[in-house]
């Protein structure tokens, strides 16, 4: 599933000069030792170390007193040690979905060391060709998705001087996504009469939601953090449909 990003301590970037450039580069590693099927069962001995990266360019612009900023993500992702029963484990890795991004500034005080901003990001699918013959992909299967967010960061100082240097940042979003092609190809299904390859057409897909809350702490004027936070994340169904096709003449011999 798409979802942003986002990160403790982005939204506060907004207190940048007008007219800064920012490059960032983030690196990532995940290690799952349960997957849950879509009826919410666990699969036995399933799991999947997963590695991302991805590179973030960011412009910040001021009109009306407000702070905005445009930015494009470049992002790659693989997994390994996969093992998901009943699937053939094979992964589709690489670039991801690059992302185009727009975020307004209702609030960006750092004096008060507050800050609220809207943000809309557009996956684009042109990153790794999906492949709908292998059980992890990366990349979407040929699916737009919009998410509109908003992020929140209050400085704690003012509760008490003991809170100086710790922050509280909160960053919701949903993700609307397009229609998908051509998302599964399994070649000689078990319920056919014949061998063949079983082709669905359209993959669609509910709108999924996340939530993520941090508390950071970040000594300025510095740009070192350290953060611990939740996630939650829910919806997002996916539904293989329309027309199936279940051809034939294309036995594996």
């Amino acid at each position: 599933d798409n979802s942003t990003d986002a990160y403790a301590g982005d939204y506060p970037l907004a207190s940048l000069p007008a007219g800064t450039f920012v490059a960032l580069e983030y690196l990532g590693y995940f290690h799952s030792d349960a997957f849950i099927d879509s009826a919410g069962h666990e699969l036995p001995n399933s799991r999947a170390n997963i590695f991302e990266e991805f590179t973030r360019f960011t412009y910040l612009g001021e009109i009306g007193g407000h702070k905005w900023a445009v930015g494009v993500e470049v992002p790659s992702a693989t997994l390994t040690d996969v093992n998901i029963p009943g699937t053939n484990n094979l992964v589709a890795g690489g670039f991801t979905d690059p992302v185009v991004d727009f975020s307004y500034f209702l609030v960006a005080d750092a004096r008060i060391e507050r800050w609220l901003g809207l943000t809309n990001h557009l996956y684009v699918p042109i990153g790794r060709k999906y492949d709908n013959e292998k059980a992890i992909n990366v990349s979407t299967a040929h699916q737009f998705t919009d998410v509109p967010q908003i992020g929140y960061t209050e400085g704690l100082k003012k509760l008490s001087p003991a809170w100086s240097g710790f922050y509280f940042d909160l960053v919701a979003n949903a993700s609307l996504h397009t229609n998908g092609s051509n998302p599964v190809t399994v070649v000689n299904p078990a319920a056919a009469s014949l061998p063949g390859v079983l082709t669905y057409d359209t993959l669609a897909q509910g709108i999924s939601y996340d939530f993520k809350a941090y508390l950071r702490y970040s000594p300025q004027p510095t740009f070192f953090f350290l953060a611990v936070g939740i996630e939650k994340s829910w919806g997002g169904d996916q539904i293989d449909r329309k027309s199936t096709r279940l051809n034939s003449s294309h036995l594996v011999i």
